[in-house]
């Protein structure tokens, strides 16, 4: 779920990317600025055919400051239930927030570091994988861009350039290559 703000067309956005390089179908939630864990979205997820999921998960709600971190991880928990109300077997992988140089340790309005959201969004997936949920998967979004590499990838310290988007595709297809995904 991301919107792609400085992507060169709607084709050269890295989810377009990254299903056309492994030949998936794409339909791709992303809203700007918008990514909250709405229940309708969820509902919108659960209810639409899928073979992979990715979310990508942080960054809007710790520029919103919507969250606090009693509410956080709960919220991830509850809008991965959802979705997996529809999906009980599909893979489905959270993605957490990239690089974001200069908001890393700052703190938001609701209290929390982005650093912070990272950890209690990855600790929410760990928590449903205890569980018993076999097909949710994480990646550390550290891991695709580190603080390193974020002037290479983007335009403005958050949005990836054009050339940006390349090179999430790459990684991130690599990561999500890792996957198992259904036969079918």
């Amino acid at each position: 779920m991301v919107h792609c703000m400085y992507a060169a067309g709607p084709s050269e956005a890295w989810p377009a990317l990254v299903a056309a390089e492994r030949g998936w179908r794409l339909r791709n939630l992303g809203l700007a600025g918008e990514a909250y864990l709405d229940p309708l979205l969820a509902r919108t997820i659960r209810d639409a055919p899928a073979d992979l999921i990715t979310l990508e998960l942080g960054i809007n709600a710790y520029i919103g400051g919507g969250f606090t971190a009693r509410t956080w991880g709960p919220a991830v928990c509850g809008f991965v239930e959802t979705v997996r109300d529809g999906h009980p077997d599909t893979p489905v992988v959270v993605l957490t927030s990239l690089a974001a140089p200069g908001r890393e340790q700052a703190v938001n309005s609701a209290g929390m570091t982005l650093v912070e959201i990272r950890t209690a969004t990855a600790r929410a997936v760990r928590v449903l994988q205890r569980l018993g949920d076999r097909a949710l998967h994480l990646v550390d979004g550290l891991t695709l861009v580190p603080v390193a590499d974020a002037a290479k990838v983007y335009a403005d310290g958050l949005h990836p350039t054009p050339e940006g988007e390349y090179v999430l595709a790459d990684r991130i297809g690599a990561a999500l290559g890792r996957i198992p995904l259904p036969r079918g």
